[in-house]
């Protein structure tokens, strides 16, 4: 990793680079846990099968045998169309990473941008009893950006929301938001879950700062997701406490294609 910096001149570059790495660690984690349930409901259906089969050698097949032996092909069926979706999904987010240090900033459909991070992480949130809840509301919802570089900022966000609600004893809840508000359009990342110690709110932008533990995927925090937001003439800013949780707002100038909005 220090030999790939030393290469980037550029500090902001440094900070998303490494973001991006930390991004798809932490992913990887995600879609390691969500492709293991399907995976572990194949290799049931197929020993069920197995003894099935053996009974079905030892006689004739019977009406109920063939029944429920199509019953535990629909579930093998469904478990392998829903690990397709999860590795499409991921493919789709990984090529627009490996994009980011090519592409140019433009138009870019932030609708669409959430739609892309939310379906490969809707899966691993409801295995692990988190209400995802997606209200776009906007209805100019292109913005002046890099759709990499946007995946990586609401993906750090979401899983750090995800981070914060995780201990929640009730409901854990995620919602995204999308509003116009004159020429901008504002997206909210709003949960319910721990929100930052007060000792902690006037550090939260700063470089590295992180209460994880050292072994976390703790890349380069609310730093990086800033920085590519600054970078896009965006704001992005925080409200927290222990008892409402986290809202996260960026606010970002609208741009329809064919209008491209000079960057900072």
């Amino acid at each position: 990793m220090n030999m790939l910096l030393a290469d980037i001149p550029d500090l902001e570059e440094k900070i998303q680079t490494i973001s991006r790495y930390s991004g798809f660690a932490r992913l990887a984690e995600g879609v390691i846990h969500e492709v293991g349930s399907p995976l572990a409901i194949t290799c049931g259906n197929v020993g069920i099968i197995r003894e099935l089969l053996e009974q079905a050698l030892e006689a004739d097949l019977p009406p109920e045998l063939l029944k429920r032996i199509g019953h535990h092909l629909e579930k093998i069926e469904h478990s392998v169309e829903r690990m397709v979706e999860i590795t499409a999904n991921v493919r789709k987010m990984a090529k627009g990473f490996k994009s980011v240090v090519e592409e140019q900033s433009g138009p870019v459909d932030l609708h669409e941008t959430i739609n892309d991070v939310s379906s490969v992480l809707h899966g691993h949130f409801r295995i692990t009893g988190i209400v995802l809840e997606l209200h776009l509301a906007a209805k100019a919802s292109w913005v002046n950006g890099v759709h990499g570089k946007l995946m990586q900022v609401i993906l750090d966000l979401l899983l750090n929301a995800k981070e914060a609600v995780e201990g929640n004893r009730h409901e854990k809840k995620i919602s995204v938001r999308t509003e116009n508000q004159g020429d901008s359009i504002n997206l909210m990342v709003q949960d319910n879950g721990c929100g930052i110690a007060s000792e902690n709110a006037g550090k939260i932008f700063d470089l590295f700062f992180s209460t994880k533990p050292a072994t976390a995927h703790v890349g380069l925090g609310l730093v990086g997701s800033r920085a590519v937001i600054q970078s896009f003439s965006g704001e992005l800013t925080i409200e927290s406490s222990s008892t409402a949780g986290t809202l996260v707002r960026i606010s970002l100038v609208n741009s329809e294609p064919g209008n491209p909005v000079q960057e900072n």
